[in-house]
C-alpha cells in the first residue's frame, strides 16, 4: 500500500467516525456531510484497488483478498450514498 494513503486515513477516518455518529444522531451537520463522506470513501477505495490491482498484474499475488475486502467497502459505499442520495430531499 502506498504510504500517502496510510496517512490519508489516518486524518480522515476519525472525520468519518464523527460523520457518522453525527448522522446517526441525526444532527444537521452529520447529515448533510453523508454523502460527501461516503463518496469520498468510494473515491479513495478506488484508488486504493487500482493500485493493488497494478501490483496483482506483476505477478505479486498476496495483495488480491486486500483488493477484495476494499471492493466490499467501496461497494458498499457506493451503494449507500446511493440510496441516502435518493431519499433525501432538498426543502426550498
Amino acid at each position: 500500500m502506498n504510504p500517502i494513503h496510510v496517512i490519508d486515513l489516518s486524518v480522515v477516518l476519525p472525520g468519518l467516525i464523527a460523520t457518522g455518529v453525527l448522522a446517526l444522531r441525526g444532527r444537521e451537520t452529520g447529515l448533510f456531510l453523508v454523502v460527501p463522506a461516503l463518496a469520498f470513501s468510494v473515491l479513495m477505495g478506488s484508488s486504493i484497488i487500482a493500485a493493488t490491482l497494478l501490483i496483482v498484474a506483476s505477478g505479486d499475488r498476496s495483495g488480491f483478498v486486500p483488493m477484495v475486502m476494499v471492493s466490499v467497502v467501496v461497494c458498499a459505499s457506493l451503494a449507500v450514498a446511493v440510496a441516502f442520495a435518493h431519499g433525501t430531499r432538498v426543502d426550498e
